[in-house]
C-alpha cells in the first residue's frame, strides 16, 4: 500500500474560538490515528513480503548448492562409469579378438574336415554306385534264369496235366464200363432174387 499523504492543517484565521480548534485538532488526531493503522499494515504487509522473499531466498540458495552437490556427484559418478565402461570396453575388445581368432581356426579346422568328409562321400558314393549296378546285373542273370525255369517249369506242368487228363480219362472210362457192369450184375441179383 502507497503512503498517503498526510493533509496540512489550514490555518485558521486569528480571531476565531477555542472550540473550532479543538474539532480541527480532534479531526487531526483521528486522521493522524488512521494513518499509523495504515503504515502499520503496510508495514505488516511488507515484513510479511520480506519474511517470504528472505525464505525463497533462503531455499533457492538451498536448492542451488543442493543442485550443485548434485552435479558434482554426477559428474563423479559419470567419470566413474566412464572409467569402468572404459575398462569393460577393453575386455571385451580383447575377448573380441580372442573370438574371432577361435573362429578363425574353427573354420580352418571344419573346412579341411568338410574336404576330407566330400572326398569320403565321393568314395563312398563310387562305391555304392558300382555295387548298384553288381547287384542290377545279377538281378537281370537271376531274372532270366527265373524266367528259363518257369518256361521249364510251365513245359512239364502242361505235360503233367496232360498225362493226367489222359489217365483220369482211361481210368473215367473204365470205372464207366465198370460201373455198366456192376449195375447189370445187380439187376440180375434182384431179378433173381424176385423170382
Amino acid at each position: 500500500m502507497s503512503k498517503k499523504p498526510v493533509p496540512k492543517a489550514k490555518k485558521g484565521k486569528k480571531g476565531k474560538k477555542k472550540g473550532g480548534d479543538e474539532t480541527s485538532l480532534e479531526e487531526r488526531y483521528k486522521r493522524t490515528l488512521q494513518e499509523v493503522a495504515t503504515l502499520r499494515l503496510e508495514l505488516d504487509c511488507r515484513i510479511g513480503e520480506s519474511r517470504k522473499a528472505r525464505t525463497v531466498d533462503s531455499e533457492a540458495r538451498e536448492m542451488v548448492s543442493d543442485m550443485k552437490e548434485a552435479l558434482e556427484e554426477e559428474k563423479y559418478s559419470k567419470l566413474e562409469i566412464t572409467t569402468d565402461m572404459a575398462r569393460h570396453y577393453k575386455a571385451l575388445q580383447t575377448q573380441m579378438e580372442m573370438r574371432v581368432q577361435y573362429l578363425e581356426e574353427e573354420v580352418k579346422r571344419l573346412t579341411a574336415l568338410l574336404d576330407d568328409t566330400k572326398l569320403k562321400l565321393h568314395l563312398v558314393t563310387e562305391e555304392r554306385d558300382r555295387l548298384k549296378k553288381e547287384k542290377e546285373e545279377q538281378f537281370q542273370v537271376m531274372k532270366e534264369k527265373i524266367k528259363s525255369l518257369e518256361k521249364a517249369y510251365q513245359v512239364i506242368l502242361e505235360e503233367t496235366l496232360d498225362s493226367m487228363a489222359v489217365k483220369l480219362e482211361t481210368c473215367r472210362t473204365k470205372w464207366s464200363q465198370e460201373s455198366e457192369l456192376m449195375e447189370r450184375r445187380n439187376l440180375q441179383l434182384i431179378q433173381e432174387f424176385a423170382l
